[in-house]
């Protein structure tokens, strides 16, 4: 039997099981591993948002997002999923507010703690074409400080 149709069964029973988010979490996490973390992931990541952004700026008939009015910049992420690296590409870029949407909520704090050391990692190694305004520092600084313990 493929490995598709596996999971798809393994899928079925785990909805049916109290707790289904939790052992699917468990399972993705620890058994395929599958939700390890990676640079790479959020490199990825970072890319699609910036050439989502591009073409946004492109449609608009506008070279950067400093030329755009901020407080009209918004955006809608649906299938946001466990790491909400665009949302927060998105704000670091500008945009005033952010939407997302899942079908189920997939987000764990330890996820988003692991995310988010790579993405300043990732920041202050230049390895990303990021063009962030120059308020973003300050955005950066926040989530810093959530690193050290200074927010909830």
């Amino acid at each position: 039997m493929p490995d598709w149709r596996i999971k798809a069964v393994l899928h079925r029973v785990i909805e049916w099981m109290p707790f289904e988010k939790d052992i699917n979490y468990a399972l993705q996490r620890f058994v395929t591993k599958s939700l390890v973390t990676k640079k790479g992931k959020i490199k990825d990541k970072i890319d699609q948002c910036e050439r989502h952004i591009e073409s946004f700026l492109e449609n608009r008939g506008v070279g950067s997002v400093d030329e755009l009015d901020n407080q009209s910049l918004q955006a809608l992420e649906i299938g946001t999923g466990w790491y909400p690296v665009i949302p927060i590409i998105l704000s670091l870029r500008g945009f005033s507010k952010i939407y997302t949407y899942d079908i189920s909520s997939l987000r764990r704090p330890i996820l988003f703690k692991e995310m988010c050391v790579l993405l300043i990692e990732i920041i202050e190694e230049n390895s990303v074409a990021l063009k962030m305004p120059a308020d973003s520092e300050s955005k950066i600084l926040l989530i810093k400080k959530y690193l050290n313990g200074g927010l909830e």
